[in-house]
């Protein structure tokens, strides 16, 4: 019999608060009519309520077998839904919810822990010390984990669970991080590879299986970790049922082929993300509003209102038949050698995109010789070495620039200069339906930000929107 499926998760850095520990119970009921001793109760130090060391408090199977006999604490109504982690000792170990109490002597468990007169060490209430551990505990569908930010946590292992990387498998979990308030969105807690030597490659945060997993609101720090081909890498995603939520993943950039972000099946995987310097930002999958900065390849999948700032190339869709990339801009960093939106002769879209400062291979263009099956739709360059390389299957209302289109150098929407931003309002292709039934032709790129005053769609400051 497993855990109840409304049991909520929570994990604190022992740096920041000493009681915490993955040896505790780490988490509680929702609904439960007792006392949340794993978060509410312990702002102070994390520490569990009990401590069950075997010589001042000692618990006992009962010849009910699902009841621990407690000695030297007395039980309340205020412990249901607490769990109770046995560590130690000759009962049967494993994480436990208090379902009932009796006369202050007595806890009722949510199934046997072990055959009569065992007597088991462990903790109930205080939350869990690392992300990992909590996500190896989290086994059942609808569980909960709340990870609270502070000091960073650093793994020790490349082993997933205690004190190593997360992994959710086959089952509907979802893993978020709060600043100070559960849900707040506040400064995102980061996990780090630390000083790890991996015998293989490794993600920080990845799920599996054909099952709901969201990650929202974290930080993966690769470090900069490499062991010959083996790295550190942010975040993986292997179904279209995962999904990634204003996370970033940064420092993962061991080798050429490092990655913040992997899509493996190609779904709908994430919005509102950053990755910072990483060999490859976001791999494959399907990705809006996310911002990559500073990778040597920003994008290789499907894109939507994303940004390439500082990337060797911006958008490279030359990996799989079919790939589009919508209201999207990079922006080549001084000097650059890349391109800014790159395909391969295949059946590659570019739709309302722009490409500034490229100085190398150009804005626009494909890897091959001779002509792309790949098209353009109301596109824009600007300061390129050259805007468009390459013979388009259609080029259709590209826009040549002869100013800077961006509001300034943290806000890529579209600024009101003549022949710069201006030319990109409400020339994108496609419509929005507006709230109040307006229709509004779309700007080519980012959008801008006041669309009283002459149409397009408005949207949030990107470098914001991506962390």
């Amino acid at each position: 019999m497993a855990l109840n499926a409304a049991v909520i998760f929570e994990v604190r850095n022992a740096a920041d608060f000493a009681g915490a520990s993955d040896g505790n119970g780490g988490g509680f009921k929702a609904g439960a009519s007792g006392i949340d001793y794993s978060h509410a109760s312990i702002e102070a130090t994390g520490a569990p309520h009990v401590t069950i060391d075997g010589a001042t408090i000692t618990a006992t199977v009962n010849a009910t077998t699902t009841k621990l006999d407690i000695a030297g604490y007395t039980t309340a109504a205020g412990d249901i839904g607490n769990l109770v982690n046995i560590t130690g000792g000759s009962m049967t170990a494993g994480l436990y919810e208090i379902i009932g109490q009796t006369g202050g002597t007595q806890w009722t468990l949510d199934r046997a822990c072990g055959t009569a007169a065992q007597t088991g060490t462990g903790a109930m209430g205080g939350c869990f010390a690392t992300p990992g551990k909590a996500a190896a505990v989290a086994t059942v569908s609808g569980h909960k984990i709340w990870v609270r930010s502070g000091t960073t946590y650093t793994i020790t292992t490349t082993t997933v669970g205690a004190a190593g990387p997360v992994y959710v498998n086959s089952v509907s979990v979802s893993m978020e991080g709060y600043q100070a308030t559960r849900g707040d969105y506040g400064t995102a807690p980061i996990l780090s590879a630390g000083a790890v030597s991996p015998a293989a490659s490794f993600y920080l945060f990845s799920a599996a299986g054909n099952y709901t997993i969201t990650f929202v609101n974290l930080i993966a720090d690769g470090n900069h970790v490499v062991n010959g081909a083996n790295v550190a890498q942010g975040f993986s995603t292997q179904n279209a049922r995962h999904f990634v939520d204003t996370c970033e993943a940064r420092n993962c950039d061991g080798t050429a082929s490092a990655i913040g972000f992997l899509s493996a099946s190609g779904g709908i995987n994430g919005i509102r993300c950053k990755a910072s310097v990483c060999s490859v930002g976001f791999s494959a999958g399907y990705w809006g509003w996310c911002v990559a900065d500073t990778c040597t390849a920003g994008f290789t999948g499907n894109s939507e209102n994303c940004l390439a700032k500082s990337c060797t190339t911006g958008f490279d869709l030359s990996g799989a038949l079919g790939y589009t990339a919508t209201n999207c801009a990079a922006q080549g960093s001084s000097g650059s050698t890349g391109i800014g939106f790159s395909c391969a002769a295949n059946q590659d879209r570019f739709v309302n995109c722009v490409a500034t400062n490229y100085s190398g291979a150009g804005g626009i263009g494909f890897k091959t010789t001779g002509t792309s099956v790949a098209s353009l739709y109301n596109c824009a360059g600007y300061n390129n070495a050259t805007n468009v390389s390459g013979t388009f299957l259609r080029n259709d209302g590209f826009v040549s620039l002869s100013g800077d289109p961006f509001v300034s150098s943290s806000d890529y929407r579209n600024n009101a200069t003549a022949s710069a931003g201006a030319a990109l309002r409400a020339a994108g292709i496609g419509q929005i339906i507006a709230y109040m039934g307006n229709a509004t032709i779309q700007d080519i790129g980012l959008g801008h930000a006041d669309p009283a005053g002459g149409g397009g769609i408005w949207l949030p400051q990107v470098e914001q929107v991506g962390l």
